[in-house]
């Protein structure tokens, strides 16, 4: 049976995807170029397909995002392959975590539920971020995400575009060599040209005016009244 609260984070975390959405549609890409959705869906533990029915604005049910952890283990089995191509086995698995093939098995069929030492030996051996393992599905995807919202966001200050700020934090959009960092590393570049070839006294007066408008436009006057008159008396000292 659904709880509220799993309701509420499943609405919670589609409608955080469909403002990060919008925002990389402001910033005039797509989900495809920004978004590396096998690499979410493996840091969230989460099916691909029920990541990408989300972006694509279809209602997923909460028993699809806040899968058991069983589904979950067995979402992320083939994940991470060894040197020679194929899977890990239920016993090299078995031997990295410390415990008996037999509970694997179990955690798999979802007839034993993991201790936190478990949990946590698992998520180092797939690479999955700590505690994702833990959380429901909808809490671990708003995580995976975290650095994709790092990364639009501060596109869209180096752009000039006043995007609504998600408040997530995560690991640096700037590491990696996916299509994020790269966006991010060629918006940092054109951002540092633009203020290479800009002379000076303009980029200052381009800074004030973008904290001018980021105050409500019904105080702003006086704000502008302020810094118009600090510079009328700055003349009058001079002269």
């Amino acid at each position: 049976m659904e709880t509220s609260g799993a309701t509420g984070g499943v609405n919670d975390v589609a409608d955080k995807v469909a403002t990060l959405k919008d925002q990389i549609e402001q910033l005039g890409m797509t989900v495809d170029e920004l978004i590396d959705f096998p690499e979410v869906a493996k840091r969230a533990a989460l099916p691909e397909s029920v990541i990408r029915r989300l972006f694509a604005g279809e209602v997923v049910p909460s028993e699809e995002i806040n899968l058991p952890f069983s589904d979950r283990l067995q979402h992320l089995m083939p994940t991470k392959l060894r040197e020679d191509g194929k899977r890990y086995t239920q016993g090299q698995i078995a031997e990295y975590v410390g415990v008996t093939v037999a509970t694997i098995q179990n955690l798999l069929r979802g007839t034993r539920k993991p201790g936190l030492d478990v949990a946590s030996k698992l998520e180092t051996f797939f690479d999955v971020p700590a505690g994702r393992l833990s959380r429901d599905g909808s809490d671990a995807l708003v995580s995976a995400l975290d650095r994709t919202v790092e990364g639009v966001m501060l596109m869209a200050e180096l752009k000039g575009i006043e995007l609504t700020n998600l408040s997530l934090r995560g690991g640096s959009p700037l590491v990696g060599d996916d299509a994020l960092a790269k966006a991010v590393r060629s918006a940092l570049d054109e951002a540092d040209a633009q203020r290479r070839a800009a002379p000076s006294e303009i980029l200052e007066a381009r800074e004030i005016g973008e904290e001018l408008r980021k105050i409500p436009e019904e105080e702003r006057t006086s704000f502008k009244d302020m810094v118009m008159h600090s510079a009328r008396m700055w003349r009058r000292r001079r002269n």
